[in-house]
């Protein structure tokens, strides 16, 4: 009896190779469990498994948990014999990270993400001891690691950062003088992020002069956090610089403001990515003259400050600006509708609700409202009218070219099914009637003249919804790709990938 033969089995080895890579998460390392790729790849049949194993860059972005141990193994630990216990588990799961990097060849440089958030973690294991043998092939490096652990990874070791460019660390165990070697040893470093800082960020040994990313989410005590003076001088000592997430704090000296004594202004040419968080009250924006952006494409600040730097930039530079995130839009929703028109290059908009601002009362939670007021600027009726930077008319967008639009809303409580609702209505006014049911997403706008391809909402929004509204909005996002967000998601395929690095701020 003929037997038949997929038509994937025909394909080239190398063709299967490249399909393969395509299957990895580009934007988080792969984890070593059996229900994502690459290890999901092996268990098809013994040809992908060996080209698998024989495909090198699968294997070189990877996410390790220190002190996981398999289930009921710890069920009679006692405190006199869990270290043992877990050294054991740990010995029994180093021949099989042995085996994961193995298939990576002797030469690719390594993404390596590193947790041991969970209580056991120990700093002796010999899993540690196997990791830091990788040191020198390493490119960039996830450390969320407590303090037991963290310090293994500023031992001497010569050339052990050679290849280093990006180092991330979360976590309270960041002690910055035992990195004062990355400005020598780390010739390559240039990309430095930290969700907690314990010290003022000049004190950071970091190659001022190299870096291209820097990122700091947190600072517990506020006299570290950098004033907009500061911050100035930091900046100053990095013109490279490609993006920049920051906390800040105001200054004043004497009832005049410290920037006042500052006439010459920073040039960026090279600043893609903006994103500020500071106190509420902040006079950050007395910052925004003296910071010159010319290659500015992604901001993300308070909408009212969000309007006051806008205004300070060239129309060129606003109109080369292609996403947006807006922190509490619905508080302040009157200055998002205004700075809408001066983003008419605009691609990708999100507007947030932050745990911070609910927590402390920034805004009351009934803001439909409000809320209405941007979704109804982002694409208004027909016969109503508009008026565009240097365009009027009726019906016209502010942001005629707006693909993707995402609503986060860390305090879901009430107003879900107004919030849906009011989504509900942009899209029947966003979406050519043509368009639904077809993916190909190229008939064009519909009667606002916007035409959204992708879209994410909270998932309270669309499960606090009654059963009607939820066929409504299954109706007219046909076509358009979906996604729905929560604050507080579930880290998915079990405890081997905890501990990701999330690049976001931290909410204390």
């Amino acid at each position: 009896m003929a037997t038949t033969q997929s038509p994937i089995g025909s394909l080239p080895p190398e063709i299967i190779s490249q399909i393969f890579i395509e299957c990895l998460d580009p934007h988080e390392p792969a984890a070593m469990v059996s229900t994502s790729a690459p290890l999901l790849l092996t268990q098809i049949c013994s040809p992908w498994r060996t080209i698998a194993h024989t495909t090198p860059f699968l294997w070189t972005r990877t996410h390790l948990l220190l002190a996981y141990f398999r289930p009921g193994s710890m069920d009679t630990a006692t405190s006199e014999d869990e270290a043992e216990i877990q050294a054991q588990e740990d010995e029994e799961r180093l021949p099989h990270i042995k085996s994961w990097f193995s298939r990576t060849g002797p030469d690719l440089p390594l993404h390596l993400s590193i947790s041991d958030e969970l209580i056991l973690a120990n700093f002796d294991s010999c899993i540690t001891d196997y990791v830091l043998t990788l040191l020198p092939r390493i490119e960039i490096l996830d450390l969320q690691l407590c303090r037991r652990t963290l310090p293994r990874f500023t031992e001497f070791v010569p050339n052990a950062y050679a290849r280093l460019r990006a180092l991330r660390i979360a976590g309270d165990g960041f002690e910055p003088s035992e990195w004062s070697f990355l400005p020598f040893d780390a010739p390559l470093f240039e990309r430095f992020s930290t969700r907690i800082l314990y010290c003022a960020l000049p004190s950071l040994p970091l190659p001022w002069a190299r870096l291209t990313h820097l990122a700091v989410s947190f600072f517990p005590n506020v006299f570290d956090r950098p004033s907009t003076t500061t911050l100035l001088e930091v900046l100053k000592q990095t013109p490279l610089l490609k993006s920049l997430r920051m906390m800040l704090s105001g200054d004043r000296i004497h009832g005049r403001h410290a920037l006042d004594t500052y006439t010459d202004p920073v040039v960026l040419p090279d600043l893609r990515i903006l994103q500020l968080r500071y106190d509420a009250g902040s006079t950050v924006y007395r910052l925004f003259p003296l910071i010159k952006t010319p290659a500015l494409e992604e901001v993300e600040m308070d909408a009212y400050d969000l309007q006051r730097f806008m205004f300070s930039r060239p129309k060129g530079v606003r109109k080369g600006v292609r996403k947006v995130e807006v922190a509490t839009p619905e508080y302040r929703s009157n200055w998002v509708v205004q700075c809408l028109p001066l983003l008419s290059g605009l691609k990708h908009l999100v507007l947030h609700n932050p745990r911070r601002a609910t927590m402390t009362g920034t805004f009351a939670l009934n803001v439909a409202g409000h809320f209405y007021s941007v979704v109804e600027a982002l694409a208004p009726l027909e016969t109503g009218s508009y008026e565009q930077e240097g365009m009027e008319g009726k019906g016209v967008p502010p942001c005629p070219d707006l693909e993707r639009l995402e609503f986060r809303d860390d305090y879901s409580r009430g107003n879900c099914e107004e919030h849906l609702r009011q989504v509900v209505d942009l899209l029947r006014r966003s979406i050519h009637p043509d368009q639904r049911g077809d993916t190909s997403n190229d008939v064009g706008p519909g009667s606002s003249g916007i035409s959204l391809k992708s879209l994410s909402i909270p998932k309270e929004w669309l499960s606090g919804s009654g059963r009607a509204l939820e066929s409504d909005f299954e109706e007219v996002t046909r076509g358009v790709q979906v996604e729905l967000w929560s604050r507080w998601d579930d880290e998915g395929e079990g405890w081997l990938t905890r501990g990701y690095w999330r690049d976001e701020w931290y909410d204390a």
